[in-house]
């Protein structure tokens, strides 16, 4: 299993609570072995995500295989609730079969806070058929909450 993480690593200190934020990053997805994560971040605590775009190319131009999950984890490693591996996509997503560079792959969330520093993790579930490498933008919207 390889992480592959974000190629910036500012992202701007606690909003103001109430306010709409969004968060975006991204990185360059160099392999697609099963286990393999893309992270993003690390974003600041007291977000609470309501939508995500990922913007892309097709990382699978053969058999059309590829299948992921989006999920959270938090920079100081603390533990996790259940479900935080897929909060953002469920298992099993084919969104990475073909390419979606303009309006992006989109996902509604059902909100939840982060109270700590975190990242976007995206895993790589099944390897894709011929995996095309390529940059992957994430946009995350959600509610300030302000500090805790």
């Amino acid at each position: 299993m390889t992480t592959f993480s974000s190629l910036f690593k500012q992202q701007p200190a606690n909003a103001q609570e109430g306010n709409t934020v969004t968060l975006s990053e991204k990185v360059n997805a160099g392999g697609d072995t099963a286990g393999d994560i893309y992270r993003f971040g690390p974003f600041p605590p007291g977000v609470e995500p309501d939508f995500l775009t990922l913007i892309h190319p097709e990382l699978d131009t053969g058999a059309d295989a590829i299948a992921i999950k989006a999920g959270y984890s938090f920079k100081d490693g603390s533990a996790l609730p259940a479900g935080a591996d897929e909060a953002f996509i469920a298992t099993g997503s084919t969104v990475f079969k073909a390419a979606n560079p303009v309006q992006g792959s989109q996902f509604a969330i059902a909100p939840f806070e982060l109270t700590r520093a975190w990242f976007l993790d995206i895993e790589v579930e099944v390897a894709a058929g011929t995996f095309a490498a390529g940059d992957i933008t994430a946009v995350i919207r959600g509610k300030a909450k302000g500090p805790k």
